[in-house]
């Protein structure tokens, strides 16, 4: 923990009680990072509202937020928590994002670097969110050709309905006593598409397996649940209609794929790579499903020297969103996966500065995607609408080949379905220690 960061934390309860109140009474949690210029405590009472602005070059605090929120895990960042007077670990931070600890190596897990470990988390995917769009990808890319799924209108219900049976599905898994477990989780995504796509299982008559690729993959938890989201489909099927195959994945910090090799995953998938910039161009393997989650630094709002996605100089740190985006959209254009899941910071809807066109970041990958024949389009999306209890929100951006059936359906069902806030799990089923 460096100087700066106990700094800022002593600030933030100077100031807290300097207007009267006590933060350990209220389950509260503040991100707290070296790199920030500002912080904010998510976790406020409903209607409560606190705005203070001390004479403190570059500091700000503003916020409001429902009870019992975690703010956005920040790859660099540490969270407080108030009631128990602690820094959650990295085991916790990971919970958070949806990673089941107990599934994977515990032991071994909480003696790891929790510095690495929070990165991880920090960098990772929420999996509840990342996993419905890899589902939405994986079953439209098992019914290609044969069925327009969700075709009709009245099959899906209007957004902000309400889907009872899903809901009910997922609270009786959620209230159970492993409510972070995956294949809960998994269950409660199957049974809600059921619901909004009816016939997307059904009429299957042969067995698919669906190839999977990540590009700056992190330690890749997205692909374990994926076969969490594969056992879930068989059940509903009863058969082996769905299989996955880890394929490609693109990793540069070797101590995170040390990682995902000792506690995710066991193995290296069939093509490795250390270098999203140094890919084979001339032989790249190709997947049906590939998840991209490139670098945010040079997108985030809390970096005040924020850069395009039209920066792409390698060499030049402060250019990394754009030229990981680059060399990723390049894989894109020659691999041809069938289907792309972006994912990234809300600094993919500015501007790009020094255009006149009003043209955005998120508008570079859209554009590309479009010129190679994909139809896509995007979502904004936060973590605690999606079951877990963090204020994560991402730019999600989709692309289907356009040779495959419910490309318009796809988009319609990311758009009006969300899970409720009662399915939500609580701040306290995420952490080890209560």
């Amino acid at each position: 923990m460096s100087p700066r960061m106990l700094d800022l934390l002593h600030i933030i309860w100077l100031l807290f009680e300097s207007a009267g109140l006590d933060p350990r009474q209220v389950n509260q949690a503040w991100m707290i990072c070296q790199s920030l210029t500002r912080s904010s405590a998510a976790s406020y009472p409903r209607g409560f509202f606190i705005n203070f602005s001390p004479n403190i070059p570059g500091f700000s605090l503003s916020t409001t937020a429902a009870h019992g929120l975690a703010p956005c895990q920040l790859p660099r960042g540490s969270l407080w928590l108030n009631m128990q007077l602690r820094f959650a670990t990295g085991a916790e931070s990971l919970q958070l994002q949806g990673v089941h600890v107990a599934t994977l190596c515990p032991s071994a897990l909480l003696l790891d670097d929790d510095k690495l470990v929070k990165k991880i988390a920090g960098d990772g995917y929420s999996l509840t969110v990342v996993g419905w769009y890899m589902l939405l990808a994986m079953v439209t890319l098992m019914r290609r050709g044969r069925l327009q799924i969700g075709a009709s209108s009245a099959r899906i219900p209007p957004s902000g309905a309400a889907l009872p049976s899903a809901l009910d599905l997922g609270q009786a898994f959620l209230s159970a006593a492993e409510p972070l477990h995956p294949r809960a989780l998994a269950r409660h995504l199957v049974g809600a598409l059921q619901n909004v796509w009816p016939a997307a299982f059904q009429n299957y008559h042969s067995p698919a397996c669906i190839s999977l690729a990540s590009l700056c993959s992190g330690a890749d938890f997205v692909k374990p649940f994926a076969e969490h989201l594969a056992h879930e489909v068989n059940a509903l099927l009863r058969g082996e209609v769905l299989t996955i195959w880890d394929k490609v994945a693109c990793e540069k910090n070797p101590k995170v794929w040390n990682f995902r090799r000792q506690h995710v995953a066991g193995k290296d998938p069939d093509f490795f790579f250390p270098d999203v910039h140094t890919l084979p161009w001339s032989e790249l393997p190709s997947a049906d499903v590939c998840t991209i989650s490139t670098m945010c630094t040079s997108l985030s709002h809390q970096n005040n020297d924020r850069r395009s996605l039209l920066d792409t100089d390698p060499s030049d740190p402060k250019c990394a969103s754009g030229a990981t985006m680059h060399s990723a959209l390049k894989y894109v254009a020659l691999a041809q996966p069938k289907a792309v899941i972006f994912e990234n910071v809300f600094g993919m809807l500015d501007k790009i500065p020094g255009r006149c066109d009003g043209k955005r970041n998120v508008d570079v990958v859209l554009e590309t995607l479009r010129d190679h024949g994909y139809a896509c389009g995007l979502d904004r999306q936060s973590a605690h609408q999606w079951m877990l209890p963090q204020t994560r929100r991402r730019v999600y951006v989709w692309g289907l080949c356009q040779d495959l059936a419910g490309a318009q359906a796809f988009g319609e069902s990311v758009r009006c379905f969300q899970l409720g806030p009662e399915s939500r799990l609580s701040l306290a089923e995420c952490l080890l220690t209560r």
